[in-house]
């Protein structure tokens, strides 16, 4: 879907960027609730163990991912 430029005086909107904020914003929040759930109740840790993923892994993405998160409402 694309959308084209509003032109509001001075202002431009553009929406192609809201719309990609919004999902973004809209999809990261319970993906990372999700996973958060999951690693706390220790789902799957042990297939990640077998491939050199360890907890310090798992708890620097998750901090990776707020960063994101954070970075997106900033805007």
């Amino acid at each position: 879907m694309v959308f084209r430029n509003l032109e509001l005086g001075n202002i431009t909107h553009n929406f192609n960027t809201v719309l990609l904020l919004q999902t973004c914003m809209g999809l990261i929040r319970p993906m990372q609730d999700k996973a958060y759930k999951m690693y706390s109740a220790g789902a799957y840790l042990h297939q990640y163990k077998q491939f050199g993923i360890d907890k310090q892994d798992f708890e620097s993405c998750f901090a990776r991912i707020e960063d994101t998160y954070a970075s997106y409402q900033a805007l």
